[in-house]
């Protein structure tokens, strides 16, 4: 199997405490590594997939109830200096970075705001906050990030679902390894 993320090492300390876990990634070793449960469902879904995300949703909410709680850390962060990425990368880590965030909010979001309870955690980073060399692209899609979940907090406040948005320093994951 693969190298478990922080996110999957949580998803393992959630079955064993009896939650239901569905796992969506791209990589299916990176799902691998979680392990097998009994109420674990793993999905080999790119975030960047409309389509494919709202279909995952749907097998989820059949296999396991409904959704109540979201973590999107779904993330690429190519590094270098801005004016030397081009604009294709540039936007590729919008579509993944935020644009995935986009995807997940409007594919779970409704059925847990029309059933009034629920947790919607974002990932972002502090470089969404404090702009740091060679990561500039990367940066200002955690801020995009930062800024959504915010602003989706405010407008669905008092109907039940929280929205919490993460942003922790730099941290020793795969996600580096993926510049």
């Amino acid at each position: 199997g693969g190298r478990v993320t922080p996110q999957f090492a949580r998803a393992r300390r959630l079955l064993r405490q009896g939650w239901s876990v569905a796992g969506l990634d791209v990589n299916r070793d990176g799902l691998e590594a979680i392990g097998q449960f009994p109420c674990l469902v793993t999905l080999v879904v790119d975030i960047c997939d409309e389509r494919a995300l709202l279909e995952a949703v749907l097998r989820i909410e059949t296999s396991l109830g409904p959704i109540t709680r979201v973590a999107n850390a779904a993330a690429i962060m190519p590094l270098g200096p801005l004016l030397e990425m081009d604009v294709a990368a540039v936007g590729r880590i919008f579509d993944v970075n935020f644009l995935g965030l986009v995807r997940v909010s409007r594919a779970t979001l409704p059925g847990m705001l029309a059933r009034g309870h629920g947790q919607f955690i974002s990932f972002a980073s502090i470089s969404g906050q404090i702009p740091i060399f060679f990561m500039g692209a990367y940066g200002a899609s955690k801020s995009a990030v930062i800024t959504y979940t915010e602003v989706l907090e405010q407008e669905t406040r008092g109907r039940g679902v929280r929205m919490v948005c993460v942003c922790p320093p730099a941290v020793k994951t795969p996600l580096l390894a993926l510049g």
